[in-house]
C-alpha cells in the first residue's frame, strides 16, 4: 500500500497501477480499504477512465462514510463531483456537491459554473481568488474573468497559477479552454 500511495503522490501512474495490482484490498482494514478505493479512483481518473473512476470513488464513499473517515469522505465526494462534471452529468454532480460541507464546495461550484457556462454563478471573483489556493479553482476564476471581459485579469491570474501537469487528462473540458491560453 505504501508503494502505491508514494507512486500516486509522484503522479507516476504506471508504477501506481503496478503497485495496486499487488494489493489484496480484502485484507486491508476498512479505513485503508477506503483510502485504497479513493486512490484507485484518482488513478482511473488520471488515466482518463472516468466511468471506472466513478465506480472506485463510490466504493470509497461507502467505506468512508462521513462518520468513519470525515476528511477522506469530503476529499472523495469532491473528486466524485469533478469526475461527474467532466462526464457532463451535471444533475448527478449537483446532488454530490450539495452533500459537501459549504466550506468545501468552492472548486466544485466553480467547475459546475464552467460546465454550465454560467460565470454569474461565481459571484464576487476577487473574494473567490482570495479564498482559494486550489489551482483548478483559480483557473476557473480566470475563465470567469475572461467571460466578464477582463482579459488582463485572466492573464494575470493564470500567470500566477501553477497548472497541474495532468489537467488535460483529468479535466479535459477545462483543458479545452485553458490549453489555448497557455504559452
Amino acid at each position: 500500500m505504501q508503494r502505491f500511495a508514494q507512486a500516486m503522490g509522484r503522479r507516476d501512474w504506471r508504477d501506481a497501477e503496478l503497485a495496486a495490482e499487488k494489493i489484496d484490498a480484502a485484507k486491508l482494514p476498512e479505513r485503508e480499504r477506503a483510502l485504497f478505493a479513493h486512490l484507485r479512483g484518482k488513478l482511473e481518473w488520471a488515466r482518463g477512465r472516468l466511468d471506472a473512476a466513478i465506480e472506485r470513488l463510490r466504493e470509497c464513499t461507502t467505506l468512508a462514510s462521513s462518520s468513519r473517515a470525515p476528511e477522506l469522505h469530503v476529499m472523495n465526494v469532491a473528486a466524485m463531483a469533478a469526475v461527474l462534471l467532466e462526464l457532463g452529468r451535471i444533475r448527478d454532480a449537483d446532488a454530490v456537491i450539495a452533500s459537501l460541507p459549504p466550506a468545501s464546495r468552492g472548486c466544485a461550484e466553480a467547475h459546475r459554473a464552467f460546465r454550465r457556462v454560467r460565470d454569474d454563478e461565481l459571484g464576487d471573483l476577487r473574494v473567490r481568488e482570495d479564498a482559494t489556493k486550489d489551482p483548478i479553482e483559480r483557473v476557473l476564476i480566470a475563465w470567469a474573468w475572461e467571460r466578464r471581459g477582463d482579459e488582463a485579469r485572466m492573464q494575470e491570474l493564470l500567470a500566477g497559477t501553477r497548472v497541474p501537469d495532468d489537467v488535460a487528462t483529468m479535466y479535459p473540458s477545462i483543458w479545452a479552454w485553458l490549453g489555448a491560453k497557455l504559452p
